[in-house]
């Protein structure tokens, strides 16, 4: 028995437009450096900084 279900991230509907603009590729490209940065103090961490592999995986995602 349930008492409580969250979800986080559900969005209902994928929608892979504007995807592209999350791909590393594309923040390079496009000078994003801010986000980048942010990416890279975010998930140090939990993906031993390698924010590359994580912008690709949320851009699939």
């Amino acid at each position: 028995m349930f008492a409580t279900v969250t979800t986080i991230g559900c969005s209902g509907v994928a929608c892979p437009e504007g995807a592209d603009e999350f791909e590393p590729e594309w923040l390079i490209k496009n000078e994003r450096y801010e986000m980048i940065h942010q990416m890279m103090e975010r998930h140090e961490e939990a993906h031993q900084g390698n924010w590359q592999e994580f912008m690709r995986q949320s851009a699939q995602d």
